[in-house]
């Protein structure tokens, strides 16, 4: 019995961790910085306007586990959703609407949001420098700083 529980525990463990390198988990936003992010061990410098198809002023990137109250006091703008835990939601706003949200579900590649406690706020002319990392772990995302 112990060795079935020790083998369902390995597959999750396996399963989450697999999930996390896969980019269809990734939100766009992610897999377009990634994209472009080509040598390892080199920073790049990339425009946020650059990586959307759609006009916005600022982008929240939030990190869950945050609850609806959170997110509104960070955004000034009305949220009815929780954003989960392991999860990364990256909200749009212009003109005090929200125009668009993405969300991400993959635990390696939180590039926006950096060293901070889970939540950051970009404006659309922002400059973000990413610098891609390769390990035994596979291949990484590491925000440097703002330009």
């Amino acid at each position: 019995m112990m060795k079935m529980i020790m083998s369902v525990i390995s597959l999750l463990v396996l399963w989450s961790a697999s999930s996390c390198s896969d980019d269809t988990y990734c939100a766009s936003i992610e897999r377009e910085i990634m994209d472009r992010c080509v040598k390892a061990d080199s920073v790049y410098s990339i425009k946020l306007n650059t990586l959307t198809q759609f006009d916005w002023d600022t982008v929240y990137v939030i990190r869950g586990l945050s609850f609806p109250e959170e997110v509104e006091g960070v955004i000034g703008l009305k949220y009815d959703k929780v954003i989960q835990d392991d999860h990364t939601q990256y909200i749009f706003t212009k003109d005090k609407k929200i125009v668009k949200e993405l969300t991400s579900e993959c635990l390696s590649r939180r590039i926006l949001v950096g060293e901070t406690r889970g939540i950051v706020k970009y404006p659309n002319a922002a400059t973000v420098q990413v610098k891609k990392q390769i390990n035994e772990g596979g291949e990484y995302y590491k925000f440097v700083g703002l330009r």
